[in-house]
């Protein structure tokens, strides 16, 4: 059953509609408005660039400068709707939890592990398939396997998954390399799987750059107005902005700083997945007695979730400040306006969602 969307704008509900590329709109006066130009949530969203400035070293530094601009659909929908994302979700959940997957970061202190197919490129700073094994070979590997993985590479296999569970062995006719041969480091990403044509495989459509809500209960309604939107990010605490901008990673332990998340929907209601730790969200000293298992958590009480989430995020932020790591206080412009003022506690909330779409090559059309 497809879910009926609708949007406050102007002080109407308006029904949301799909366009044939991918596009979502709603009617006003006869013509089509796309939700591109507008904020969900209940407030206008045409915010078309966000700058977030803070202190570093005595110095006024630009940290952030994020630009809203159309993105649309030009491949194929890796998720028709919120109800085939719930449906791989739970079996992702599933999947992870039976192979009893590791979660890797620093507090775990779990080496990474991608499977018997992929291996460690020193040169290169990357995870790198295997040359001699096929995709499918690898699709195989992550569906068997006792992985030990973070929430990006996590990101990855849900869509490799998905596209292997579309076109089972036929991926092999599809995707030619998952890793960037020729690039010199980090060449294993989300955008460096290559079809046959040499084209970038996944890409993002319906992108939307998200200014701070700094109020959980905003955060909230941002994901109860974007069923539209599949995957998103959010961030904790504002002093998370600037850690690779000032060269430290010390205080960034078991990631509570950010998560990507997949948005689906569960009886009507919005739901997220999210790949994290056990012990911090799920915590069961049975089933994870060594504190480092990790899966992809299906969240339906979503606004307790974020609450774990900020206080993991606070804790850890406050070390790092109290060790003058990070800068205290940031400024937030939307359009060359100055908004408003945030402190490195601060909630941040969402920051980013997009959906995917895939390319495949010609010779498989």
């Amino acid at each position: 059953m497809m879910i009926k969307r609708y949007l406050k704008y102007k002080n109407r509900k308006c029904l949301i509609h799909s366009g044939k590329r991918g596009g979502l709109y709603i009617i006003k006066n006869k013509k089509k408005i796309y939700l591109s130009k507008i904020q969900t949530g209940g407030n206008l969203i045409n915010d078309k660039h966000i700058e977030i400035n803070t202190t570093i070293n005595g110095k006024t530094k630009k940290i952030r400068d994020l630009k809203n601009e159309d993105s649309p659909n030009k491949g194929n929908k890796l998720f028709k709707d919120c109800n085939e994302m719930n449906e791989h979700s739970e079996f992702m959940s599933n999947l992870s939890s039976k192979n009893k997957w590791y979660y890797s970061d620093g507090a775990t202190k779990k080496p990474r592990y991608y499977g018997t197919c992929m291996e460690w490129n020193k040169k290169q700073k990357s995870w790198n398939k295997i040359k001699s094994k096929k995709i499918s070979d690898v699709m195989e590997s992550w569906l068997n396997e006792k992985l030990s993985i973070e929430c990006k590479m996590a990101l990855i296999i849900y869509w490799f998954l998905k596209l292997y569970k579309i076109y089972g062995k036929k991926i092999d006719l599809i995707v030619k390399d998952i890793h960037c041969r020729d690039c010199e480091n980090n060449a294993f990403d989300t955008h460096t799987a290559t079809n046959f044509d040499g084209k970038i495989l996944f890409r993002f459509y319906n992108e939307l750059e998200i200014a701070p809500q700094l109020d959980i209960e905003k955060t909230i309604q941002f994901a109860k107005n974007n069923l539209n939107s599949q995957f998103g990010y959010i961030r904790s605490n504002f002093g998370y902005l600037p850690m690779k901008t000032i060269g430290t990673n010390e205080y960034v332990l078991s990631s509570p700083q950010g998560h990507n998340i997949m948005l689906s929907c569960f009886n009507n209601n919005p739901r997220i997945t999210v790949y994290g730790p056990i012990n911090i969200y799920e915590p069961d000293s049975k089933k994870d007695p060594e504190k480092n298992l990790g899966k992809y958590m299906l969240i339906d009480d979503i606004n307790s979730w974020l609450n774990k989430i900020k206080d993991e995020g606070t804790k850890i932020i406050q070390e790092s400040f109290e060790q003058n790591k990070i800068p205290e206080n940031y400024e937030v412009i939307i359009d060359g306006e100055k908004r408003f003022n945030a402190k490195y506690n601060d909630w941040y909330g969402w920051a980013h969602f997009y959906n995917i779409y895939y390319v495949l090559p010609n010779s498989f059309l």
